[in-house]
């Protein structure tokens, strides 16, 4: 619908339905994308749209204007990419039609999301037809704090192929959080998500957590009343015929349940007091240059995989070497799951311990690590999560048109689950560069160093 009408959309699919890749490109494509059958987003403001102007949601520091072309662009990009996807797969022009007007995650109702203009995909996922849309229209919801209406709709799609992982097969009902007896709550997706997901736990929650072996432990501290199993990964279990329950539900289920309005809170997860302790005496034998009562900062820099974003979500490696020496007086810890021995070879001051930093390294591990620093900068990935539900210090790099949990909507310099962490957010007029970012992370730094001297 958004290439010219309805009508129009459909007179091509009848008319190129078995027409070769050559023309669907020449003809669907160019007329989708150019600017002559662009969306005109400033035509018509549905309520939403001017809601979210109105609070300063969705434009910060772009004119409104220019700001919308913007996102019109991505929008467009995103919908040739998903038309290219579809010819790739062989799908006919009747099939690609049809999936890009509404189908979950692929159509403009799921492209919408991910260029942030979280009020107009509301306003799509209205229109699609055909579709269940409530996995789509969660995400804008929960931007926009709308938890009530966000949580209710994501919990919709638990079961279907958006979220496979839902129905953990226990051979028991999903609990609709008024039902008594004892509630089975299993991890879906990843470590970040369980982590921010179990902040909504209450903390005297004496069921049963199933989650992955190397998370158990830290877990199972966390939530001492509870029986916490690392099975997650595994297809079959005999826990449950031992510790019996009568109903489950997987963690992205509990926002449904128990937080209907956006918040943030202290810690909910405790490291292990002996680990703390190692890696306290191993940070002294290890330091440097910098001198043993220098602040401690672990830093990270890659947010997410490809697949995730990360192309915008982190942060170019200069900028993070010009922060590191131009702050000799801070010790820094690389917090990096991917090896950077390279990067790091003229930086002999910054510490690298990568065995408890490396992808599926014990989690218990790295939240001893990150408690025993004094701060953690780091783009957006699960270490925010992690540090958040420790309480730990984090600066969080967020890029300008960040995931629904990293919203503008919770401050300029807050994000919603954690209180331990402030947001060093990129601006639209940034054009995605980190300069001012990093610029501004510097300066707090600077003030933080200073701050701690003047207390000594």
């Amino acid at each position: 619908e958004g290439t010219g009408g309805q009508q129009e959309a459909q007179d091509m699919s009848t008319e190129v339905e078995d027409a070769p890749v050559v023309r669907f490109l020449q003809k669907m494509l160019v007329d989708a994308i150019n600017a002559r059958a662009g969306f005109n987003l400033m035509a018509k403001l549905s309520t939403d749209v001017l809601r979210a102007l109105a609070t300063d949601l969705l434009v910060q520091g772009a004119p409104s204007a220019e700001w919308w072309a913007r996102q019109a662009a991505d929008t467009a990009f995103q919908f040739a990419t998903q038309m290219r996807l579809g010819v790739a797969q062989g799908e006919t022009i009747g099939e690609l039609v049809r999936r890009i007007r509404g189908a979950p995650t692929k159509g403009i109702a799921g492209i919408m999301p991910v260029a942030r203009r979280n009020a107009e995909a509301l306003e799509w996922s209205e229109k699609a037809k055909g579709f269940d849309t409530n996995y789509n229209k969660s995400f804008p919801l929960l931007a926009l704090g709308r938890w009530a209406e966000g949580w209710a709709a994501y919990a919709k799609s638990a079961g279907t192929e958006l979220r496979p992982r839902t129905e953990r097969d226990y051979g028991l009902p999903r609990w609709d959080g008024k039902a008594k007896g004892r509630v089975i709550v299993h991890g879906e997706q990843g470590v970040g998500d369980e982590i921010m997901f179990l902040s909504m736990l209450p903390k005297d929650f004496d069921g049963v957590i199933e989650t992955t072996e190397r998370t158990a432990d830290l877990f199972a501290r966390s939530f001492p009343n509870a029986t916490v199993h690392g099975t997650l990964l595994k297809n079959f279990v005999e826990w449950p015929i031992h510790d019996p329950a009568d109903w489950h539900l997987e963690m992205g289920g509990l926002g449904e349940h128990y937080e209907h309005s956006p918040f943030a809170r202290g810690r909910y997860l405790r490291a292990d007091d002996a680990r703390c302790a190692a890696w306290r005496a191993w940070l002294d034998n290890s330091v440097q240059l910098a001198g043993k009562g220098a602040p401690r900062a672990g830093i990270a820099w890659t947010g997410g995989t490809w697949s995730t974003g990360r192309g915008q979500r982190s942060i170019p490696f200069d900028l993070i070497e010009e922060l590191i020496r131009a702050h000799p007086e801070v010790t820094f810890v690389n917090l990096e799951y991917e090896d950077r021995k390279e990067e790091l070879s003229d930086l002999p001051q910054v510490l690298n311990p990568h065995w408890a930093t490396k992808k599926g390294a014990d989690l218990d591990d790295l939240a001893a690590l990150v408690s025993s620093l004094d701060l953690v900068i780091t783009a957006t990935n699960s270490t925010v999560d992690l540090c958040g539900a420790l309480g730990v210090p984090c600066w969080a790099l967020v890029d300008a048109f960040p995931q629904w949990r990293y919203a503008t909507a919770a401050g300029e310099h807050e994000m919603w689950f954690y209180e331990s962490v402030r947001t060093f957010r990129q601006k639209p007029s940034d054009n995605g560069h980190w300069a001012r970012v990093m610029g501004l992370v510097h300066k707090a730094l600077t003030e933080m160093t200073a701050a701690k001297v003047a207390a000594e």
